[in-house]
């Protein structure tokens, strides 16, 4: 049984990702066009489910929302540029990396193809604890600490597997390396004080209610 964090892409996203993959394997490379339009589909896609969904669950409190608003336009800004400046020109060398990328960013779980990454079994199992005792309101003293930790932990582990994987299989100048690793580490900053503003300011209530939501993108199979 592995652990991961996966979530459905849009229907029409999924068929070009899946069709972009196939046509590769027969040899047929892409656009840096379409390539980069894909990719920046896929950060909306995480934007959506780790914080826009978020804020619809807040709609109520204008504090919480308001945190995850800054931090869901900083990132979606950030990661627009970053991949039309690294993408405009992508060689067949990268594209084969990328390929490869794409499909390790496929999870094929019991409820149908997904995008996420598997994570490590600690990383998982604690995670999935943390979010579960909070989901079920069942949560003891001093847990809200422990939720905050197993977050943090998440968002290092999505900068590693759906950042730092993805930059990998690009071929980067010095200039482009800079701004790659300055963009990483604002959406790593942003990604930590959010986490830590946003859960000491929620209810309990509203805790739970957060926790369920990312708890149904933590699986395990």
């Amino acid at each position: 049984m592995a652990y991961y964090f996966a979530f459905p892409l849009a229907t029409d996203h999924q068929q070009q990702l899946d069709a972009l993959i196939e046509a590769h394997s027969q040899g047929t490379y892409n656009t840096p066009e379409e390539i980069s339009r894909l990719a920046i589909r896929g950060v909306d896609g995480v934007i959506q489910v780790l914080a826009l969904d978020v804020i619809e669950i807040l709609k109520n409190d204008k504090e919480g929302g308001s945190i995850l608003e800054i931090v869901a336009k900083l990132v979606t800004g950030t990661m627009h540029v970053l991949l039309r400046q690294l993408l405009g020109k992508v060689s067949h060398t990268e594209q084969d990396k990328l390929s490869a990328y794409m499909l390790r960013r496929r999870v094929d779980a019991p409820v149908g193809r997904l995008f996420g990454f598997q994570m490590p079994d600690a990383a998982g199992q604690r995670l999935q604890a943390a979010l579960r005792m909070a989901a079920e309101g069942a949560a003891p003293k001093g847990s809200r600490d422990e939720l905050v930790q197993a977050m943090l932990l998440f968002i290092d582990l999505t900068t590693e597997y759906c950042y730092d994987e993805f930059v990998a299989c690009l071929e980067l100048g010095m200039i482009k390396r800079k701004l790659v690793d300055m963009s990483r580490s604002t959406i790593q900053k942003a990604g930590h004080s959010t986490v830590r503003k946003l859960f000491a300011t929620l209810s309990d209530e509203q805790i739970c209610a957060v926790s369920k939501h990312y708890d149904g993108m933590v699986l395990n199979f």
